[in-house]
């Protein structure tokens, strides 16, 4: 019929890091979204690689959820800034604290932006920002920013909370916040039932956020913790995964190897979830389950929903 479901390639890989941190990518072939401004040096040379798969020269979004030194380095979101270019930079809207290196971050960014040839579109993520985005519908393409709605006395609940739409499945990433308040923002929202991979809060740390009553809702199909080789904070901690696994989400860390989950066949009916294991002479991936998008099953659902463009605009929860 002609109006077939449009199906678009679309890549997902959480980074092992040699040190404690958050590394992740979500790739279209519209787009390539670098989330954390994390790239240490044995990564760097990964995240080109994906860029190269859908022949990307610069990266569309680079999306910073948090100042902590795990989600942004001063040293490496210089590299990224200067190697890889970002389109548009979206960062914390609170302030981060003086004299630190979170603030050297927040300069560089600022110096990027000024650069003469630089057209980059720069967004501080603040309550004021999130107010003013156009309410969105379930079972579209565009980006949704859940919080933060408003800044908490706790820096980690001042995190930034994006659902990403724009590829065949969908991301939620949910940055070091841990109130049960955020928590119950989220399933009170009528689109967080499209979540296919989730990136755990806080590293899968403790989080009250983290709720059987929310996970239950969320239901995604594997939780993603970024753990490092050393795991010297043991994450995921084991209440988490008992949590997780009396619900049934599968759990995946990189702890050890990169994990990637990637579209298959005509990019509209399932996507693989592969384990990669990463040495300096060769990289070998071997699938270990296949799922189906949620956004899809509910597409064909309901024809009168069907989009055709795969758009990357943010919004706010309807």
């Amino acid at each position: 019929m002609s109006d077939e479901l449009k199906g678009i390639k679309t890549r997902f890989r959480a980074y092992t890091l040699p040190n404690a941190g958050s590394c992740f990518s979500y790739a279209t072939e519209n787009e390539f979204v670098l989330i954390e401004a994390r790239a240490p040096e044995d990564v760097q040379e990964r995240i080109i690689k994906e860029m190269e798969l859908f022949q990307h020269k610069s990266i569309s979004l680079l999306h910073i959820t948090s100042w902590d030194q795990d989600h942004c380095s001063v040293s490496e979101l210089d590299w990224i800034l200067k190697s890889l270019k970002p389109k548009k930079i979206e960062y914390p809207g609170y302030p981060p604290v003086p004299n630190s290196g979170s603030a050297a971050a927040l300069n560089l960014i600022k110096q990027y932006k000024s650069q003469q040839n630089s057209a980059s579109t720069i967004i501080a993520v603040t309550p004021e920002f999130v107010k003013n985005l156009k309410p969105t519908s379930g079972y579209k393409y565009t980006n949704i920013i859940f919080h933060p709605k408003e800044y908490s006395k706790k820096a980690n609940d001042n995190s930034i909370v994006k659902f990403f739409r724009s590829g065949m499945f969908n991301v939620l990433s949910l940055g070091d916040v841990e109130s049960v308040e955020i928590g119950a923002l989220l399933k009170n929202s009528s689109l967080i039932d499209e979540v296919d991979i989730m990136i755990l809060p806080h590293h899968g740390g403790h989080s009250d956020v983290l709720t059987k009553d929310l996970l239950e809702k969320i239901d995604p199909s594997i939780a993603i913790c970024s753990s490092n080789h050393g795991n010297q904070y043991d994450h995921p901690k084991q209440h988490v995964r008992d949590l997780l696994y009396s619900i049934g989400i599968e759990l995946y860390t990189t702890k050890s190897q990169d994990v990637i989950v990637e579209s298959t066949g005509n990019d509209v009916g399932s996507y693989n979830i592969y384990d990669l294991k990463v040495n300096k002479n060769n990289e070998k991936a071997a699938i270990i389950e296949n799922f189906k998008p949620k956004k899809f099953i509910e597409l064909r659902k309901h024809e009168d929903n069907r989009r055709k463009s795969f758009k990357s605009t943010i919004y706010r929860p309807s």
